[in-house]
């Protein structure tokens, strides 16, 4: 499911073989400017999850990510804002919908969740 503004993510790596001492390995890295507790993880073996600043990490994980920004996904006529139009082709995919763009939150159905979501986004898109 898409991502909307003022909504985190989190991207989780594993890495599949072990790479201490190649330097032409994969590896992760950090930035030199200090780590902020509670934004950076560590999945310990044995142990679990730990914040990486309590185990001596001494910045933040460097993540390369591609975002792609793709508009208000209740605008379903593409004219850059959300309208009755919009709202007329919502209603008319009340009920079970597995997959489909007017179920917003995922559960399968549009409904009143929904409907919430749409309302929510009602106007013009960023």
């Amino acid at each position: 499911m898409p991502v909307t503004d003022g909504e985190t993510f989190v991207v989780s790596l594993e890495v599949f073989n072990e790479s201490a001492g190649d330097i032409f390995a994969p590896s992760f890295v950090y930035d030199l400017d200090g780590c902020q507790a509670n934004r950076n993880a560590v999945d310990a073996i044995p142990g679990g999850w730990f914040d990486a600043c309590l185990l001596g990490v001494t910045g933040d994980w460097m993540i390369r990510a591609v975002v792609e920004c793709v508009g208000c996904p209740a605008d379903f006529d593409g004219d850059g804002s959300v309208s009755a139009a919009d709202l007329s082709q919502w209603l008319g995919s009340w009920g079970a919908c597995a997959g489909c763009p007017a179920d917003f939150d995922g559960d399968g159905d549009v409904d009143a969740a929904d409907l919430a979501q749409l309302l929510g986004s009602w106007g013009p898109c960023p």
